[in-house]
């Protein structure tokens, strides 16, 4: 099940965050992340550690749940630069898949998401902005 923000987490949130950091201890990259993070759009990320997704300025914004465990999750991250946010899609085993970077003031809506959610409120999985409706 893939949830987000914005839509409303599982109940069991807190227990899943907590369960998916206790997997690893340190974070790995894979050849794609490598080269999104010295491709990006508006400059080069650095490595992040496993401290910068657990920080206060840290924020979890989609968790992919399968078979009552987190697979991955997308986490923006406000602490490794005075100048961006980094958003980073993160697997439970601790590689590194995807990352970018976003200005300060760029805050991400669902309003133009093609994606599909699974709405806590519904207990269905429905695109946005369906996914919000009862």
């Amino acid at each position: 099940m893939r949830y987000h923000k914005d839509v409303g987490f599982p109940d069991s949130y807190t227990d899943y965050v907590i369960s998916f950091f206790r997997n690893f201890e340190n974070v790995s990259l894979t050849i794609h992340s490598i080269s999104e993070m010295a491709d990006d759009k508006n400059t080069i990320i650095h490595m992040p550690v496993r401290a910068d997704f657990t920080d206060v300025g840290a924020e979890v914004i989609e968790l992919y749940v399968e078979d009552d465990c987190v697979e991955k999750m997308l986490i923006r991250t406000t602490s490794m630069s005075d100048k961006y946010d980094y958003s980073f899609v993160l697997s439970n085993d601790g590689a590194l898949v995807s990352s970018w970077s976003n200005n300060k003031d760029d805050h991400h809506t669902l309003e133009r998401s093609e994606n599909v959610y699974f709405s806590k409120k519904s207990q269905q999985y429905r695109a946005f902005p369906q996914c919000l409706e009862f």
